[in-house]
């Protein structure tokens, strides 16, 4: 995964980071298993929705509980692997990509990690999933899309987290 992160071309700003990837339509609807509904459905929704009250022309939807959506979210103990979640978007042709236009999300929970978490924890890791599938990677530190470990206070998109959004995908 690091490898694809460091061979895809990244668009900067002095504040945030992108991909060079984005979402072939401007609302996508997300589901999840039943495990993951049990266990972080209200974050899930309430991450959505602090995304979807910003600026950027983007709106996520709940799908409900099925496999099939076009952002899946699903939870399972993946071990001590130093990640709470990670996101992985797809192309038309169902390929990892980031500099594409994606066609599917799939973030997957490591519950080794998040079923102890605090719910601003939770809030952070899954808004900033929902922030990857947007097309934005990790910037400077202090704001959503940072990786630096402190973030976990910031649970919702910050100015900086959304203007790498309107970049992408323009504003409302």
């Amino acid at each position: 995964m690091l490898l694809c992160l460091l061979s895809a071309p990244l668009v900067a700003s002095a504040h945030y980071v992108t991909f060079g990837g984005k979402w072939y339509t401007n609302n996508v609807y997300f589901t999840y298993t039943q495990s993951t509904s049990d266990n972080y459905l209200s974050v899930v929704r309430d991450s959505a929705q602090s995304w979807n009250s910003t600026s950027v022309n983007f709106l996520f939807y709940d799908g409900g509980v099925s496999n099939a959506g076009p952002i899946w979210l699903l939870d399972q103990s993946y071990g001590a692997t130093g990640w709470s979640a990670i996101t992985e978007n797809f192309n038309s042709f169902g390929t990892t990509c980031w500099a594409c236009t994606y066609y599917k999300s799939k973030i997957q929970i490591n519950d080794t990690y998040m079923l102890t978490a605090t719910g601003p924890w939770k809030h952070y890791v899954i808004a900033h999933e929902l922030g990857h599938t947007l097309g934005l990677d990790h910037a400077n530190p202090s704001h959503l899309m940072s990786n630096d470990g402190t973030a976990g206070t910031v649970t919702a998109p910050m100015q900086h987290d959304i203007d790498g959004g309107t970049s992408i995908y323009g504003t409302k």
